[in-house]
């Protein structure tokens, strides 16, 4: 409100806050009727059909190896198992993950208590374990006050997560908005940061061209910034060389890189939804050893995953956009009807979207994690996984241009250009059972196989900070609250535990089977926490 407005009568209510108290009125009241059916005999009844029910379904389609079709309904990812609700306390009655320890990577505000001149606003900080320095690396976006205000990305490393370095800048604010860091490139054992200009290419905004900015991270002093792309934007602020300028041995890793990017274009949803976060996993190829021994997430050798069988999680916007909408009325009525009978709760809170593919063709190497350390890789365009062997899709397609009849200095011009992302056919974006607060979600494989994913799973609120494990990818049956009851905010950002990311070690260092979580707090501190892996074998 601005300083001096008037307050209106309440009897002379504004149309716009008559059409916000029916929404909340409905909205309570459906949360209502919700809670009866979901706490009486009939809905445990019910829920225990559905959920067999959605079992079954989700063990058959895990089997399937053919392509789905667009017009098919594939099995997405559900919730199994009592809803969260926020009534039931901070951690809207899910179970604290214990033990755990939780660490600051960054304070906003000094230890006196003044305001931290590196910046009041951080956010959407990622982690990564780089074994030739023994080092883990975050990386988020920081500003002055706001979002896309002058915006840049810091990095700071810490061998043991619990000292940290002061944060240094990795790319600057090039324009009014800022850049805005997107996942680690880990290629050959030399590690890239990479962002992307909120101004020119942020994939937030529909029409904005791709690329990225990338800058090698790892080396004293760090790598020149360059373009990830075929082409370079033509403003002089933005004019740092391409990949194809780079030396030889960036130019391979950035080939080699890309080699693993998959698309990640789908058709809107119904009613027009457009998506902006998005989070890609493969599923498990079949239950992991250490699941079928009932060590569902622990010591287990590590399973290699289907590289054809792929989910992409989505965070809705609104209608014809790619930003998010704030009106749950309107967002809830673009929920298709489709939905409703794949067994959407019905609750008023929005939810995550999900699509399916399958990757054709044999050639694409398979997909695996490291057995030593992973971390999710969530963001906004098309990004990639990390492979075993980089080299052969490259490979792949030079036999291809050859076999074609194509010259050899036909084959040196087409690898100047970096290698198309690998093509999926996307089954039509569901609504899934799935909550959101919204906000961007992280789903990678753990140890075991099992898929884990880190988000605000609770609905309508980014807090808690919740994870959620599922054996098979799709029956996300275990729940958890890494953190809960996040601190009134210190200066302009909104409360909650936001944009998280995470990254589990089997041996990094010093660091044993470890899981960590980091994420910001009210995007202004940027907190990690930590807990033994074995503490998601806990039901």
């Amino acid at each position: 409100m601005k300083t001096g407005a008037a307050i209106g009568k309440p009897h002379h209510l504004s149309k716009s806050l008559r059409s916000n108290l029916m929404c909340a009125m409905r909205v309570w009241l459906l949360s209502l009727a919700l809670f009866a059916i979901m706490t009486g005999e009939n809905g445990v009844q019910s829920r225990r059909q559905y959920h067999h029910h959605q079992h079954q379904s989700s063990t058959t389609a895990t089997r399937a190896s053919t392509a789905v079709a667009r017009d098919a309904v594939p099995v997405l990812p559900y919730w199994s198992g009592t809803l969260p609700n926020r009534s039931f306390g901070p951690a809207a009655g899910l179970p604290l993950l214990e033990p755990s320890v939780t660490r600051t990577v960054y304070n906003s505000t000094l230890d006196d208590g003044r305001p931290n001149p590196e910046g009041l606003y951080n956010h959407g900080p990622m982690a990564i374990w780089h074994e030739n320095t023994s080092k883990l690396f975050a990386v988020w976006y920081n500003g002055p006050f706001k979002e896309a205000h002058a915006n840049r990305v810091v990095f700071a490393t810490s061998r043991d997560a619990v000292q940290w370095t002061t944060p240094r800048e990795v790319f600057p604010a090039v324009n009014s908005k800022g850049e805005e860091n997107e996942p680690f490139a880990s290629v050959h054992g030399r590690l890239y940061a990479t962002a992307s200009d909120r101004d020119w290419n942020n994939a937030h905004d529909s029409g904005h061209q791709g690329g990225l900015l990338v800058r090698r991270l790892d080396t004293e002093p760090m790598g020149a910034i360059f373009w990830l792309g075929n082409t370079k934007p033509a403003a002089s602020n933005l004019s740092f060389p391409l990949w194809t300028e780079m030396d030889a041995t960036t130019q391979q890793d950035m080939r080699d890189y890309a080699s693993g990017f998959v698309n990640e274009t789908v058709v809107s949803g119904v009613n027009g939804v457009g998506f902006n976060e998005r989070s890609l996993y493969p599923l498990p190829a079949e239950p992991s050893a250490a699941a079928a021994k009932g060590n569902r997430v622990g010591s287990g050798p590590p399973a290699l995953h289907s590289s054809s069988n792929l989910v992409l999680l989505l965070r809705a916007g609104s209608a014809h956009h790619h930003h998010h909408s704030s009106d749950s009325c309107k967002y809830n009525s673009s929920a298709p009807t489709r939905a409703v009978s794949m067994g959407r709760s019905g609750d008023a809170g929005p939810h995550l979207w999900a699509s399916r593919c399958t990757l054709p063709g044999p050639a694409v190497p398979p997909i695996s994690h490291n057995a030593t350390s992973y971390t999710c890789r969530s963001g906004t365009g098309a990004y990639d996984f990390e492979q075993p062997n980089f080299a052969a899709r490259v490979q792949a397609l030079t036999a291809a241009a050859a076999t074609a009849g194509a010259s050899q200095h036909e084959q040196d011009k087409e690898l100047q250009l970096l290698p198309p992302p690998r093509q999926c056919n996307w089954s039509q974006p569901v609504n899934t059972t799935l909550p959101d607060a919204p906000s961007r979600t992280c789903a990678a494989p753990l140890p075991s196989g099992a898929i884990g994913l880190l988000g605000n799973q609770a609905g309508g609120s980014r807090d808690p900070l919740t994870f959620l494990v599922a054996d098979d990818g799709l029956r996300f049956d275990r729940h958890f609250a890494v953190r809960a009851g996040a601190p009134h905010p210190k200066y302009f950002g909104p409360p909650g535990f936001q944009y998280p990311g995470f990254l589990w070690c089997r041996k990094c260092g010093t660091i044993r089977d470890t899981i960590f979580f980091i994420y910001s707090v009210s995007k202004e501190d940027i907190q990690i926490t930590s807990a033994p892996l074995s503490a998601l074998e806990a039901t």
